[in-house]
């Protein structure tokens, strides 16, 4: 990661969520799910986030993001995810 305001956690389990976060202090939360996982405890979990989160939806529009998220389409390419996500947080 060329930012020094990313910090990429890899896998984690819903669980551990609030262990992984709390020592970095987050603005935002971004979650990448490549198929839909509708249910999904990370999912539900980051819905529930008190911070901003951006997320590939594949709801196709149906479920209204919370205000402040960034509801990514399903079919966005990898530049088209990339860049929304670059001036969803402000990183360009």
């Amino acid at each position: 990661m060329s930012c020094t305001n990313v910090f990429v956690t890899g896998r984690i389990a819903a669980s551990e969520i609030g262990d992984v976060l709390a020592p970095h202090n987050p603005g935002w939360l971004l979650t990448d799910f490549d198929e839909p996982a509708f249910g999904h405890p990370l999912i539900e979990t980051a819905r529930r986030a008190s911070i901003p989160v951006a997320y590939r939806d594949w709801s196709a529009g149906s479920v209204k993001p919370r205000k402040g998220d960034l509801a990514i389409p399903a079919n966005a390419d990898e530049e088209e995810f990339i860049d929304a996500v670059i001036a969803w947080a402000g990183l360009s």
